[in-house]
């Protein structure tokens, strides 16, 4: 088995991503790192990987057998995964440019080969997953490293995410989780109102301790939750314009929409949750 990049290895797996059962794709089953597999066959990451690894050996020797040219890390690194995707009969669209040497032109082809068949048409059309690999390949050849060669995330699909968003060390959570507050019944909740009214980075600003604004803060590891104080100056304002979107106010006159009222208790559970995980003792929900 050849030595491959770890930049390439982490490209492919931010790419392919990571399926532990095998399932139709297109042409074939594909599973782990978008290998073939078997119906219903199972990955684990390692298998996933060495999976990948050998695929990639069948690209490799398709280059070793017919590109004559020396090739740099990058340039072999891009024609490996334009391979590993399209399969060999396409880096022989791309040989004779190859083996002249002019890379610029290999790297303007590649970004060509972005179009799949649409069925229901039956006519080929661009497809924007597509256009940022091939992209991101001519990255490689041009010298570059894509921004899908940083680390892959260990997580996996199977893995279940902490609750809430909210890490046991006490670290903050997703930021997903603040944009699930935002879209909470449009603005019809006061959690809604929350991400409405503030935006994400405005969430640890909202309010003090004896608040929800405040609580909700601390939760998600803000400064606003610990500092006490009244909600003076501009926190106090943006307390306020939060809690006026969030019980109505203008913006429920002109929509017409119904208002949900908040589960203060499942917030309650959440904040017990979140003391009970070691990130330090919840505050009061104070309204």
């Amino acid at each position: 088995m050849a030595d491959y990049s770890q930049d390439l290895i982490n490209f492919l797996k931010r790419t392919e991503g990571y399926a532990p059962t095998a399932k139709w794709d297109v042409r074939q089953y594909s599973g782990g790192y978008g290998t073939r597999a078997l119906p219903g066959e199972t990955f684990t990451p390692e298998k996933a990987e060495q999976r990948l690894r050998e695929e990639l050996d069948t690209v490799q020797g398709y280059l070793d057998k017919n590109v004559k040219v020396p090739m740099s890390d990058g340039q072999r690194s891009g024609l490996l995964s334009f391979g590993y995707n399209l399969g060999v009969d396409d880096i022989g669209k791309l040989l004779p440019d190859i083996n002249s040497g002019d890379w610029g032109r290999v790297s303007q082809r590649m970004l060509g080969f972005n179009k799949a068949l649409n069925k229901e048409t039956g006519e080929l059309e661009v497809l924007d997953g597509l256009t940022s690999r091939r992209q991101n390949e001519a990255t490689f050849v041009n010298g570059g490293i894509p921004p899908n060669a940083s680390a892959p995330s260990t997580k996996t699909a199977s893995e279940p995410s902490p609750i809430w968003g909210i890490s046991k060390d006490g670290a903050n959570g997703d930021p997903n989780m603040l944009n699930f507050l935002a879209a909470l019944g449009g603005s019809g909740n006061i959690l809604a109102g929350l991400g409405k009214g503030l935006g994400l980075e405005g969430m640890s600003n909202a309010g003090n301790s004896n608040s929800i604004f405040g609580s909700l803060a601390s939760m998600f590891g803000g400064d606003g939750g610990d500092k006490g104080g009244g909600g003076q100056g501009d926190s106090g304002a943006l307390a306020q314009n939060a809690m006026t979107s969030a019980s109505g106010g203008m913006d429920q006159q002109q929509s017409g929409l119904q208002r949900k009222p908040i589960d203060l208790a499942m917030l309650s559970q959440i904040l017990k949750q979140r003391s009970q995980l070691g990130a330090g003792q919840s505050k009061g929900l104070g309204v």
